[in-house]
């Protein structure tokens, strides 16, 4: 029997040494978020519920309680992902995805979820 591969060493890939920030909030997010949400005219909302949402039509982003995530990281990722969507307004990108309603899974809603995905981890990267 041979022995097992260790994928980390193989790919020198270390563990992450350090433990996700417990529900605190980050200088750096808040202000992003802060400067984005003013310079967008957005209307913000965090309320203790279980989903996160765009609505175009009130150009409004709702996210859940900071404290009900695991950790920080886990909700500015939402936020992030939320706050791109809103960059698709009429009045920011118009993209495509946005003011048009789409069916769940199609290429445009596909599309879209990709564009939130990898703004929310660019976005996260620089915290």
């Amino acid at each position: 029997m041979t022995e097992p591969v260790d994928v980390k060493k193989l790919w020198e890939i270390e563990d992450n040494k350090e433990e996700p920030t417990m529900n605190k909030r980050i200088k750096t997010a808040e202000t992003i978020k802060m400067d984005y949400i003013k310079r967008t005219k957005l209307k913000f909302n965090e309320v203790k519920q279980n989903k996160a949402f765009y609505r175009p039509s009130e150009h409004s982003v709702t996210v859940p309680l900071i404290s009900q995530f695991d950790n920080s990281n886990l909700y500015y990722a939402t936020l992030f992902h939320e706050l791109a969507h809103s960059t698709g307004h009429k009045t920011l990108l118009n993209r495509k995805g946005i003011e048009n309603i789409h069916t769940w899974g199609d290429s445009t809603y596909a599309k879209e979820e990709l564009v939130a995905e990898l703004s929310s981890l660019y976005t996260t990267q620089t915290l």
